[in-house]
């Protein structure tokens, strides 16, 4: 009689099975007491994954990231972060090898900043068998350095622009217009930067920094505009300069020896003095008769013009 109840309770529990199997979901798995769990050979005949990225990677502490590695098609990727049960990975198999992708996403994540690890658990697609754990890889959860800060564009009477800004001190300054890098400069507080001439428009400057002892980076800083006009462009006309040319030799004349001449000696004729003339008797005798023809002419000159 007992074996007949007994018989029928079997076939009972056996038929409720058979028309309602266990699922893979409906298997209850303390996730983080696997980590624990001594496997057996005959339950861990899953390859273990090989984990691929990150590795010894520094990873910003408010950037999203992929775990990212290799398992067998058609498993499921357990993964852990720091010995805690994150969730389960997607995997994509390749209908060519045996070989499949898995990857998670680690997102809006609380953790702090320094180093971390993460491994993984591959288990068959009924939960049923699984791997042994894999090995771990490191990361690093990094916070940023401090930003630097632009304070103003200047320029200068050659047409050079400077970027004048402030950093922490020991830190190297990296300098970008338009999107594109331009240089660095190490400072220990504030710091100028000549960026030389900018072409005619709108131009953006932008810098990050870096920390010189530990390598740790900044987020970008805040971002300075500058309309630049025409008549500001000095640098694009090429001032050519005149060549200095050495001061040429003067060339001193060799004197000439011309030979003295002696003044001549101009002997002047000696003044004579008037001499003293005599009038003779006849002499004036002629002169009144002279004198005396003049007035008898006046004379009839006058009676002929008054007839």
């Amino acid at each position: 009689m007992v074996r007949k109840i007994f018989f029928g309770v079997t076939l009972f529990v056996l038929s409720v099975l058979l028309a309602n199997p266990v699922s893979a979901a409906e298997v209850d798995i303390d996730y983080s007491a696997e980590l624990d769990k001594v496997c057996k050979p005959s339950h861990c005949v899953v390859p273990v994954p090989t984990l691929v990225d990150p590795n010894e990677k520094i990873i910003k502490i408010d950037e999203n990231f992929y775990l990212i590695g290799l398992t067998w098609n058609n498993t499921k990727i357990d993964i852990y972060v720091d010995n805690e049960y994150q969730g389960k990975a997607i995997v994509v198999n390749d209908d060519d090898s045996d070989t499949a992708n898995f990857y998670y996403l680690v997102e809006n994540h609380l953790l702090l900043e320094g180093q971390h690890e993460w491994k993984v658990i591959a288990w068959t697609e009924n939960m049923r068998k699984r791997s042994y754990i894999s090995v771990e890889n490191k990361f690093i959860i990094e916070d940023y350095f401090i930003a630097p800060h632009l304070n103003n564009i200047t320029s200068d009477i050659d047409g050079n622009n400077w970027l004048i800004g402030s950093a922490e001190n020991n830190s190297l300054v990296s300098i970008y217009v338009d999107n594109v890098y331009k240089g660095q400069v190490r400072t220990d507080g504030n710091f100028n930067y000549n960026i030389g001439p900018l072409s005619p428009g709108l131009h953006t400057f932008y810098a990050l920094t870096k920390e010189v002892d530990t390598n740790k980076t900044s987020k970008r800083s805040n971002i300075l505009s500058e309309q630049v006009m025409e008549t500001q462009i000095i640098a694009e006309e090429v001032i050519e300069e005149e060549p200095v040319l050495e001061p040429e030799e003067e060339v001193i004349p060799e004197p000439i020896e011309e030979e003295l001449i002696e003044p001549e000696v101009i002997e002047e004729e000696p003044i004579l003095e008037p001499e003293e003339v005599e009038i003779t008797e006849e002499a004036a005798e002629v002169t009144e008769e002279a004198v005396m023809t003049e007035e008898a002419t006046e004379e009839m000159v006058e009676e002929a013009v008054a007839e």
